[in-house]
């Protein structure tokens, strides 16, 4: 509903970005409180992400191919978290045992993930193509 109210493209932009600066505050946090509510806030964020990008694809791929496309969109979403995971265990096993600090490098990481993930689509991805592809 949201997304069709104010747009598929700028509900992903700006899901990436409070996604990227919520993260990024909850690497810093020292309060597990606010560290709560950071993460609440980010998860209300990156929900949206989640389930509108599928519909985005959707409404891109040619109703003779949506099969195949939808396929590239899952194995991409596939393989970037195993990606992520494997990244992220790399991560906490140079660090030694998972400290604090091992938990905080991966926070930056993954705020660092949203924030590319979010300009690379911003270029990537305009809203005059769009237009031009959803007719």
């Amino acid at each position: 509903l949201l997304s069709d109210k104010i747009g598929r493209r700028r509900l992903i932009l700006w899901g990436a970005l409070l996604s990227a600066v919520t993260t990024g505050v909850m690497a810093l946090s020292r309060n597990f409180t606010i560290f709560l509510i950071l993460t609440a806030i980010r998860s209300a964020a990156t929900g949206p992400i989640v389930a509108v990008i599928p519909a985005l694809a959707s409404d891109l791929t040619p109703e003779d191919e949506a099969g195949q496309y939808m396929a590239y969109n899952n194995l991409s979403t596939g393989v970037s978290s195993a990606v992520s995971s494997l990244l992220f265990g790399a991560i906490l096993n140079m660090q030694g045992a998972a400290t604090a600090r091992s938990f905080i490098i991966l926070l930056v990481v993954t705020s660092i993930f949203y924030l590319v993930g979010g300009v690379v689509f911003r270029y990537k991805v305009t809203q005059k193509d769009l237009d031009a592809i959803i007719k």
